[in-house]
């Protein structure tokens, strides 16, 4: 398999970051397969070398029929949840300038114009935030608070950090709250949309 561009990099980091985000199973299976005393999901065992194949004779074995080959649609295309990660990318970038404010070289600019420019970026990001998602805190509490996490905790939900050691119940500090997309509501792209287009080059004549 080849290694992918830096640039395809990108493409597949936002892709798995809102597919994670919005696909529950999909995350848990990413989330097993970090862990080391877990089985990789993502692979299959290869056969044992030590079992023992019966001859075959080759000019009794049937011929089967030949099929034509079947070409698929690349991945990216063919996963709508991609599409709806490209358009939140294309909200945020349309009204809070996300993806002008995440390209800037910001090493050529003051702290004080970095602030400024922040202040509408985020402006503009919150908006699209609210008007198409609905995001509570995964753990009701205020930061810095002490907490108990009960057995059976959900560990997609909850990281735990720190000296983790024992077993639950585990008393510890809420550091942060966690974010939980409760809903999503982004409008449908027409098929002639192309969601790829973060935003269109502007030219003034």
């Amino acid at each position: 398999m080849n290694t992918p561009s830096f640039g395809q990099r990108i493409a597949l980091a936002f892709s798995a970051f809102f597919k994670i985000l919005f696909d529950g199973e999909f995350a848990g299976r990413v989330l097993r397969s970090t862990q080391p005393d877990s089985a990789d999901e993502f692979s299959q065992t290869a056969p044992s070398s030590e079992v023992e194949e019966a001859p075959v004779e080759l000019d009794t074995m049937p011929v089967p029929p030949m099929e034509p080959a079947t070409h698929t649609e690349p991945m990216v295309t063919s996963i709508s949840l991609d599409r709806k990660a490209l358009q939140l990318i294309g909200a945020l970038q349309r009204d809070g300038r996300f993806v002008d404010f995440i390209m800037q070289d910001l090493n050529q600019h003051a702290d004080a114009e970095i602030g400024a420019v922040a202040r509408v970026v985020h402006g503009g990001c919150r908006r699209v935030m609210q008007r198409y998602m609905s995001i509570d805190p995964v753990w009701p509490g205020d930061e810095g608070s002490q907490v108990t996490v009960d057995d059976g905790f959900d560990r997609q939900r909850i990281s735990l950090t720190g000296n983790v050691s024992g077993e639950p119940p585990f008393t510890g500090t809420l550091e942060h709250a966690g974010w939980y997309a409760s809903q999503v509501d982004l409008p449908d792209l027409t098929d002639a949309a192309d969601p790829f287009v973060l935003m269109p080059a502007e030219i003034e004549l």
